[in-house]
């Protein structure tokens, strides 16, 4: 098998991994998927490698760990004019609400969400726009989870039972969200709601 090859089978053994619930080997499989990524895409390799370390350091309740290296890739993409850099900014709003640190997350939220359009429409974008989305839920920021729930709702598969499923069991809204905002902005529990039951983010969808 070619490293290209190699790597990718790796990358789906670290997801299934994750599923199954062993974080610890998830890490492991992410770490050779590294190792085997060609020399010209070291970068995109690290990157995906990042996203990787994110859920699985979610899944531990860890997320707080990520936060320095996270913040340290934002401050280097935006010196380097790195084209990433909201997606890289997108993540850190994420971390520092996953983490508790909600006044660190919510002006980069807010700066962010406030021109979606500009976040560059490449392979990092549907991760950052469901880190966008998880942090409006922690943030109860429901304006910004409604243009999000819009940009986000072509890219549905209604044709998978499991979406069907996951849409109609979203009968009330999550035990943060106060039910007054529930009832205001529906956008904000189906899409938070759905995020939070798929098994798999939108990270195949149409790119």
């Amino acid at each position: 098998m070619s490293p290209t090859g190699t790597q990718r089978a790796l990358h789906q053994s670290a997801l299934q991994a994750l599923l199954d619930g062993d974080p610890i080997r998830a890490e492991q499989l992410a770490g050779q998927a590294l190792g085997h990524s060609p020399e010209a895409a070291v970068e995109e390799a690290m990157a995906f490698y990042g996203i990787q370390l994110m859920c699985i350091r979610q899944h531990e309740g860890r997320m707080g760990e990520l936060t320095e290296l996270i913040a340290q890739a934002a401050t280097d993409a935006e010196a380097n004019a790195d084209p990433t850099v909201r997606a890289y900014q997108a993540a850190l709003a994420y971390v520092h609400a996953q983490a508790g640190a909600l006044d660190e997350a919510k002006p980069i939220f807010e700066e962010l969400t406030a021109d979606l359009d500009a976040l560059r429409r490449d392979a990092a974008w549907s991760t950052a726009m469901v880190n966008l989305a998880d942090t409006a839920l922690v943030l109860h920021h429901a304006d910004a989870a409604a243009d999000l729930y819009e940009r986000l709702a072509p890219f549905r598969r209604p044709d998978q039972r499991h979406h069907r499923t996951h849409l109609r069991r979203i009968d009330r809204p999550p035990p943060r969200l106060p039910r007054r905002l529930a009832r205001r902005h529906r956008p904000l529990v189906t899409l938070t709601g759905t995020i939070r039951r798929s098994p798999i983010p939108a990270l195949s969808d149409p790119w």
